[in-house]
């Protein structure tokens, strides 16, 4: 399975202690959600919203094992869904991405989440 990583997930450090497995990636954007800021936490939530754009990384053939451990981390505060992304090269690529679960959207602030403050 391919996972589209929009916030902490992208940082190399992060994805190695949570997956412990090295998954080939390449940039993509995801249209039709954005990245938002979460209240008292320093990672973000990711809402559909019209016109919605964010950037991220497609990791590529993440084992069964590593989504077990990435859905342990992730928690029960967010939920793994389909998505169509656009790589790097223009091309869509059939993704998976984990989406702020609704029972949650009650700490997501309106602005938008940047990886560096």
């Amino acid at each position: 399975m391919d996972l589209f990583a929009y916030g902490t997930l992208m940082d190399p450090a992060v994805w190695s202690r949570v997956v412990q497995e090295k998954c080939d990636n390449r940039s993509a954007v995801l249209h039709g959600y954005e990245a938002r800021r979460l209240r008292g936490v320093k990672f973000p939530g990711l809402v559909e919203c019209d016109g919605g754009i964010t950037t991220g990384l497609v990791y590529f053939d993440v084992s069964a094992a590593a989504l077990a451990r990435l859905d342990a981390y992730e928690d029960d505060f967010y939920e793994r869904v389909p998505v169509p992304v656009i790589l790097e090269d223009g091309t869509t690529h059939q993704a998976e991405a984990y989406l702020i679960l609704a029972a949650h959207r009650d700490v997501v602030l309106p602005e938008k989440w940047l990886p560096h403050g």
